[in-house]
């Protein structure tokens, strides 16, 4: 996934140069990408009497954004970009920063959609081998939970290293426990 990233970045006609570095680049921007798709099924939408009008009106333009961008010729570089823009938007609510209960359920539901369409259906990106290690993790972080509640901290340190060392980070929330991938 991190080479089709890379590939995704730049123009179809454009001559690719290859390098580590830049493959590393791709591999956390893919990484950040995946953990915002990993994250929608998390958002639970409730009604709010206030829309937003301002956040209305931006999240339809990155929206927007990305179906210019794919219909002028392909251009997928614009179109990541305008994932990110996206992304920002769901990340800035899974972590509280902003209020997506404020955004008309229409436009949500959009926003929530339309990245998953354009992250799996259209760019072909997707988690490898995400399925198994989903509970394997879920496990791990439950065991996690009951170490910090009883106040065994060597434990919580050890499950935390453990996660790291192959690649998870362990998201400790006011109200939850969550994980990410690490880049």
């Amino acid at each position: 996934m991190t080479i089709r990233y890379y590939i995704l970045q730049a123009q179809y006609r454009s001559t690719l140069d290859i390098s580590n570095a830049a493959l590393k680049a791709s591999s956390i921007a893919y990484k950040k990408l995946l953990n915002t798709y990993l994250s929608i099924p998390k958002l639970e939408w409730k009604q709010q009497e206030t829309v937003n009008e301002q956040m209305e009106t931006e999240v339809k333009k990155y929206i927007n954004h990305l179906y210019t961008s794919i219909n002028d010729d392909f251009n997928t570089g614009a179109t990541l970009s305008a994932m990110f823009g996206i992304a920002g938007y769901i990340n800035s609510f899974i972590t509280n920063q902003r209020n997506h209960h404020q955004l008309n359920f229409a436009t949500f539901q959009e926003l929530c959609s339309t990245f998953k369409l354009f992250f799996t259906e259209i760019l072909g990106l997707k988690a490898e081998s995400f399925e198994d290690s989903k509970t394997l993790i879920d496990l791990l972080l439950q065991i996690y939970k009951q170490a910090k509640e009883n106040k065994d901290y060597e434990k919580v340190d050890q499950i935390r290293s453990g996660l790291k060392s192959v690649g998870i980070v362990v998201k400790d929330f006011k109200d939850k426990i969550d994980w990410a991938y690490d880049f």
